[in-house]
């Protein structure tokens, strides 16, 4: 069945119903024009696969997806469709059997994504189509920061990006669903209902519909579940501990990266990344409770910091052309990483967490099981990866957390590669982390270690960093014997970092980036310093920082 007329909004990484500009002005839209509303959102098969996209994200997907048809049933009786295609191929046909008049959705600002809404909207020109775009993934309007930047350029350290929030003022606050008023809308027609559940629209597919196997029989899968309901709980969780106590004297540095019963973080990363959470909800949140709190010192650790960073980088990201890989990148160093048979191999022992590194292989398979690591474990796993221990391109890394991170963000994964290889962002290559010794800052007894490394749980607590120190007997008592049960060290650390902050210090001294100097201009500027990051010995070195107007 035809429909006469619909409002068609198009959910993509704004799955809530809380503090959605987009959705708010489709409901408006609905009732102005007395016209049903119909939202939806595209399982696209060449990002939602295996191949891409892991099981443990996938299913967070789904998980959000579902939560969000339920929410909508609830407030505006408006079914979600799921539509397993690539948009581009289908919005033609959905545009003319739905009759669509207005056509609403979000701003994205990843360049593949943004061509992909070019290409939409020109497939619906020619229908007559009221194109609706609002801004509400960051809490900043880019184009805002941009009218304020010197040169309309996005600045490239977080100092320069701190001045230029100073200048712009406060994000706007959050709105309310519908603008706090009640939801009445025109419904679909019937037939149009069971043409959409013949179509299979109105169902939320299960893994296994889409090529995936059952990652429920995996021990961690449960660590988190979709949705802007779970999102919203942890926030108000962490948010309440202690009276507000620790989220204002929260110092990202100084959280454990080896706690895996009671995290330390947030962990609000996965809803952000999907929109379940509003990072402006969050962010009014946080101005409440700092109010009445002592905060920490440096803005840049506070969890404000961390909104900040998250805008600095999608700022970025938005400007800067191949922001995910060296070649044509202008921020990025042009390193040269190992190629060839040796590179993948050492790739794939990392990615398989047979490094022989006990603190690095935890690690790996904490991601792998769970979908998510803390900041300085993947600092960890990046630095061993790139300029630490096995010269491999940061490039690489990017793809296996793309693939396994419930958390997965276009700018922040491509951001934290550049800057823990020292590509972008961070210069100094000499700061290496130590696998050992940050270990052993961290996680003194092995406890987590021998949490995500069954095979190592009986090795005394004086081996657990360092197994290949066991003697023989006692990896035999342990039943853990090295080359059999658990691998060799791939690479002696002290021998590998140094060779490598030679080979870093060589091609510094090339000067070469991704793109042309003429391509750059704008581009240049790194941090000196630490920018409250986290040295390789395990220590935060702070910097001299002007406290934020907060």
């Amino acid at each position: 069945m035809t429909l006469p007329g619909s409002v068609l909004h198009w959910f993509r990484r704004d799955l809530r119903t809380a503090d959605n500009r987009a959705l708010n002005r489709a409901i408006s839209l609905a009732k102005k024009s007395n016209l049903p509303l119909i939202p939806v959102f595209f399982l696209d098969p060449e990002y939602h696969n295996p191949t891409a996209c892991g099981p443990l994200r996938m299913r967070f997907i789904l998980e959000s997806i579902s939560a969000l048809q339920r929410s909508l049933d609830d407030k505006c009786s408006s079914r979600l469709r799921v539509i397993c295609a690539r948009p581009t191929d289908v919005f033609p046909d959905l545009v003319r059997r739905w009759g669509v008049k207005h056509l609403v959705f979000e701003y994205e600002y990843a360049p593949s994504e943004r061509a992909r809404d070019e290409a939409v909207v020109a497939d619906v020109e020619g229908f007559d189509v009221d194109v609706v775009r609002e801004h509400g993934f960051t809490l900043y309007n880019p184009n805002v920061l941009l009218q304020k930047a010197k040169g309309a350029t996005a600045p490239t350290t977080m100092s320069s990006f701190l001045s230029l929030v100073d200048d712009v003022g406060d994000p706007e606050n959050p709105v309310e669903f519908a603008d706090g008023r009640q939801v009445e809308l025109t419904s679909c027609p019937d037939a149009t209902l069971k043409d959409d559940d013949k179509d299979g629209y109105l169902l939320v597919p299960k893994l296994g519909d889409i090529g995936y196997e059952d990652c429920t029989k995996q021990t961690g899968w449960e660590r988190f579940r979709g949705g802007e309901e779970e999102g919203i709980a942890r926030m108000d969780e962490f948010l309440s501990r202690e009276g507000g106590k620790v989220a204002a004297r929260f110092a990202k540095p100084k959280t454990s990266p080896a706690a895996f019963v009671k995290r330390e973080t947030t962990v609000l990363s996965p809803y952000l990344a999907l929109g379940c959470v509003s990072s402006r909800v969050f962010h009014a949140r946080l101005r409440d409770l700092e109010e009445n709190h002592d905060v920490a010192e440096m803005p840049q650790t506070r969890l404000w910091g961390q909104l900040m960073w998250r805008e600095h980088f999608w700022l970025l990201a938005g400007m800067v052309p191949e922001f995910h890989r060296m070649n044509g990148n202008p921020v990025c160093r042009k390193i040269n990483w190992r190629t060839g048979d040796e590179a993948e191999l050492r790739l794939k022992t990392w990615a398989e967490a047979r490094t022989g590194y006990p603190w690095i292989d935890a690690l790996m398979m904490q991601l792998k099981t769970e979908g998510f690591v803390h900041h300085l474990g993947r600092h960890s796993l990046a630095c061993f990866l790139t300029r630490g221990d096995l010269w491999v391109s940061w490039e690489e890394g990017y793809k296996v957390f793309e693939h396994y991170l419930v958390d997965y963000d276009y700018a922040l994964n491509s951001a934290n590669w550049m800057w823990l290889s020292c590509s972008a962002f961070f210069s100094m290559y000499f700061r290496v982390y130590s696998p050992v010794a940050f270990a052993k800052k961290w996680d003194k007894e092995g406890a987590f270690i021998k949490h995500y490394l069954p095979v190592l749980r009986k090795l005394p607590t004086k081996y657990i960093h360092e197994p290949w120190k066991a003697p023989a007997m006692v990896q035999k008592m342990a039943g853990c014997v090295i080359g059999k049960d658990y691998p060799e060290r791939m690479v002696d650390h002290s021998k590998a970092s140094k060779e490598n902050i030679a080979k870093m210090k060589e091609n510094y001294a090339r000067n070469e980036y991704g793109a042309e100097r003429g391509e750059r201009q704008h581009m240049n500027g790194e941090s000196r310093s630490s920018e409250s990051r986290d040295s390789g010995d395990g220590t935060s070195r702070k910097t001299k920082r002007r406290k934020t107007r907060r």
